[in-house]
């Protein structure tokens, strides 16, 4: 995929003809895969370049000065997810006070500059200044054509970021994957734990994050482990181990189905499938590894109901 960053600052870069929507798309989500779906409808139909339009960093880091702020998808992540439904250009606007202070005209110019023949947005689109720019401003204007996607609804709610982050954190993942598409996934280092689980015949991969994602509640996932180009069934632990010396800072920690080898220092992708469970204190080893046991079990029932 061309990937091409854009500076207020300096002179726009000319792409050449192409179709694109336009947002932060964090997660990417259902009502996101509409916009996808009809640029890469219009893109076949004229021969442009099928395109996304996202902006790096979060917008909200400026005109709220916003920090410690969680994410479902990172920029790569983004990039990754877009490729896959056949997107070929990935634009990103740095999103700065010169970004923040542009006027509507001078973003309808910039986007004509690009090389935009149509832009694909969503009903409740705003940019510019104060947002001052929305859908009317934009099919007022004639450098290039507008398409507006109405929004995907999950019952009589829009499908939104926001709505998903709440699922995750509140452990609904199997309502979070529907509404996404695909299952959530974060991934990080697998770096050096305390060696409890290998102890028990558990060993766990110990995954540093490297990037804010949003994180599923405390509690035990069945889910998929993608690391050095393979796949692993996986049950993961999220919470702080209160069995083995209760840990301060919350782990992530993944035990990997039918795999022997070293992990330390490879990056680890962890899909989420399903919450089995909360995060308990037994009352020793032995009733741990009971558990243990089911939890297998209840990932093997998770992962094969949705082969």
């Amino acid at each position: 995929m061309r990937i091409e960053t854009i500076y207020m600052r300096s002179p726009i870069l000319t792409i050449g003809k192409f179709t694109a929507c336009i947002g932060y798309f964090d997660g990417i989500h259902r009502g996101h895969q509409r916009l996808l779906k009809q640029v890469l409808a219009i893109s076949k139909q004229d021969g442009s370049i099928p395109a996304m339009i996202t902006f790096d960093p979060d917008p909200w880091t400026v005109l709220k000065h916003a920090a410690d702020l969680t994410h479902l998808t990172m920029i790569e992540d983004r990039v990754r997810i877009a490729e896959s439904f056949g997107i070929e250009c990935m634009v990103i606007l740095h999103f700065d006070e010169a970004m923040a202070d542009c006027e509507v005209s001078q973003f309808h110019d910039m986007l004509k500059a690009m090389g935009v023949s149509t832009l694909v947005c969503g009903f409740d689109f705003h940019y510019a200044k104060y947002g001052q720019g929305n859908i009317n401003t934009l099919l007022s204007q004639s450098l290039f054509q507008v398409s507006v996607c109405e929004p995907v609804m999950d019952g009589m709610r829009k499908i939104s970021s926001s709505q998903i982050e709440e699922l995750i954190q509140n452990g609904q993942i199997s309502h979070a994957n529907e509404l996404l598409g695909y299952a959530y996934s974060i991934h990080g280092i697998v770096v050096q734990g305390n060696q409890v689980g290998r102890t028990i015949g558990f060993p766990t991969a110990n995954i540093a994050l490297q990037d804010p994602y949003v994180l599923p509640k405390s509690g035990v996932y069945a889910a998929m482990a993608a690391v050095d180009n393979q796949t692993y069934r996986c049950m993961v632990n999220i919470g702080h181990n209160p069995t083995f010396n209760e840990r301060r800072k919350l782990s992530v920690e993944a035990h990997l189905l039918n795999f022997h080898g070293d992990l330390y220092g490879l990056d680890l992708r962890l899909e989420f499938c399903c919450y089995l469970r909360e995060e308990q204190k037994f009352k020793d080893k032995a009733a741990l590894v009971c558990q243990l046991h089911k939890d297998i079990q209840a990932v093997a029932a998770c992962l094969d109901e949705g082969e």
